[in-house]
Parts: structure tokens; sequence; C-alpha cells
């Protein structure tokens, strides 16, 4: 996965004093590091009909879910969720997920598609 091509750039980025850094990369998923471990969600398989607004989807869900848990996994898990939500359907609001929606999403997220990577060892890799 792109977790691998990455690993330098989240070391640097964390190393500046941000506590997690984020970056998606549309149908093939998103990742995230607090600087010690990466996490990794592979995008979901649907239907896109227009993309516009995907990137304020994902960012808006995946901060407020860091913000109310503190969980990198869950924070991925409903970003992804709320961007696949919007990309299926026209305009850049109308697939945002609503409270019950965003509880479901959460719910029913399958904690085994999270990859997690030590991120020291990704940069060793990286490196040789």
């Amino acid at each position: 996965p792109s977790a691998f091509n990455v690993a330098e750039s989240f070391r640097v980025l964390c190393g500046t004093g941000a506590r997690v850094v984020v970056i998606t990369d549309g149908e093939r998923g998103a990742q995230a590091s607090d600087g010690e471990t990466l996490l990794f969600l592979p995008a979901r398989e649907v239907r896109v009909v227009s993309s516009l607004g995907a990137g304020d989807a994902f960012g808006s869900a995946f901060a407020f879910e860091y913000a109310w848990s503190g969980d990198i996994g869950r924070s991925l898990a409903l970003g992804s969720a709320n961007a696949e939500s919007v990309v299926q359907v026209v305009g850049a609001k109308n697939g945002l997920l609503d409270g019950r929606r965003a509880e479901g999403a959460l719910r029913d997220f399958d904690e085994s598609a999270l990859r997690r990577y030590r991120l020291s060892e990704l940069v060793a890799a990286a490196s040789t």
C-alpha cells in the first residue's frame, strides 16, 4: 500500500509537533500517524458520482471523531465513511452523514480492515 511510500513524510511532519498527520489518497484509502504508529485504512469500493467535497467530508468527520475519542482508527473509519457517502451523490453536502448514520458507520466499522505499522520500521525499510 501507499503507506510504505510516505513514511518519511509522516516522520518529518510529526516531528514538527503535530499530534496526528493524515493523508488521503482517494480510491486507495487514507492513512494517519501519531509519529510512532502508522494506520492505513484501504478505501472500500463504492460507485463514485462526483468527488466534489470528498476531502472536506473526510476531514470534518476525522477531526470530529478524533476530538471526541482520540482514536485514530475510529477517526479514519468515520472520515472514510463520510467521504464514501458524499462521493455517491451530486453535491458536496448532499451525502454528508447525519448523527444516526455516523453512529451506524462506526458501529459497522470492521477493525480488521485497519492496518497498523511501526513508523520507525517503515522509515528504516524505505531507506535501505
